[in-house]
């Protein structure tokens, strides 16, 4: 993601991670009001009567869409969308081994502040 001003959203989805400018990545979550649920189904509606068995942002058709290419068409549009940057606390599960690995480490910090018993 290139963002603007904080967290303001300008480019969002495959980015070359060569490029200066990229601060952040999306993790495909995503917190919405109940105006912005409406604004997004409004949007999916709209570029799917405009776009269907065609190319989309950059998939080769609407059908092939991420979500992150819908986003970038309301960005285009001018709505205004906004990041949530993590900071550290943040592991990548993308397999059963990842969720594992992730579930280990978790039982070593908790072990690790736990209180220990006096001596």
């Amino acid at each position: 993601m290139i963002l603007e001003r904080g967290d303001r959203v300008l480019r969002l989805g495959k980015i070359a991670a060569a490029e200066p400018e990229v601060h952040a990545e999306f993790i495909g979550m995503m917190k919405l009001t109940r105006r912005g649920c409406e604004t997004l189904r409004r949007h999916y509606h709209r570029a799917r009567r405009l776009y269907d068995g065609g190319p989309f942002q950059r998939a080769a058709t609407f059908q092939q869409a991420c979500l992150t290419d819908l986003l970038q068409e309301m960005v285009d549009l001018g709505l205004p969308i906004h990041a949530q940057v993590v900071g550290s606390a943040w592991k990548e599960i993308d397999t059963i081994e990842d969720y594992e690995a992730a579930l280990r480490l978790l039982r070593y910090r908790d072990a690790a502040a736990r209180p220990r018993g006096r001596r």
